[in-house]
């Protein structure tokens, strides 16, 4: 059961979004310990276009487990432009996701902020200018925010206005390059190496 939640690629919706681990309000799959996590999310209106998106992020996704099988095994011919990436989603700190920008409008337009037309809201009459996006979220656990949540759980008001405040800051980083599989999971890996080792604001 558990392999085959990795192999379909997962629609990211509102109340999807804690289960898969891309919202800030939650934690990663791997658990609540995890300071940094990463989704991966092909987002845009369903057609043609999307569908080769979820696809060719499915492969990725698909390669990247392939990769961290063959590291347990000793076979690290290829995995070595690709082991960040390899190793967060063996490790459920990396889920790849897609979005129907059409009707997840805002969360579409929060994480692709103004250039978003091709992928996110509604299609206008004879609009036919869709352009799905692949985009990288990082999230990482506000250690101050923790803390503080911690020494205010007993007051009740506080805890409820706090309700909605996001436990985790969020880095977006649009993919750019072409729809290749190997290229995308080098980026893929490239982000969760700068993103695990560097300090990030």
């Amino acid at each position: 059961m558990e392999e085959h939640k990795h192999q379909e690629l997962q629609q990211l919706r509102s109340d999807t979004s804690l289960d898969l681990g891309c919202d800030a309000r939650g934690h990663s799959r791997a658990g609540k310990e995890i300071m940094i996590w990463y989704c991966v999310i092909a987002a845009g209106r369903p057609g043609v276009e999307l569908s080769k998106k979820r696809q060719i992020l499915r492969k990725a996704q698909d390669q990247l487990l392939s990769a961290a099988g063959e590291s347990a095994t000793g076979n690290l011919e290829n995995l070595v432009e690709v082991a960040s990436a390899a190793t967060a989603l063996k490790n459920d700190r990396l889920t790849f996701v897609w979005l129907d920008g059409e009707l997840q409008k805002k969360i579409c337009a929060f994480y692709l902020a103004t250039d978003y037309h091709g992928a996110c809201g509604p299609r206008g009459f004879e609009d036919d200018n869709d352009k799905p996006e692949v985009f990288i979220v990082r999230f990482q656990r506000n250690a101050t925010y923790e803390a503080l949540k911690a020494d205010k759980k007993n007051n009740l008001i506080e805890t409820l206005q706090g309700q909605d405040t996001p436990d985790a800051s969020q880095l977006v980083a649009r993919y750019n390059g072409p729809d290749g599989i190997l290229e995308i999971n080098k980026w893929v890996s490239q982000i969760i190496k700068d993103g695990d080792t560097r300090e990030i604001p």
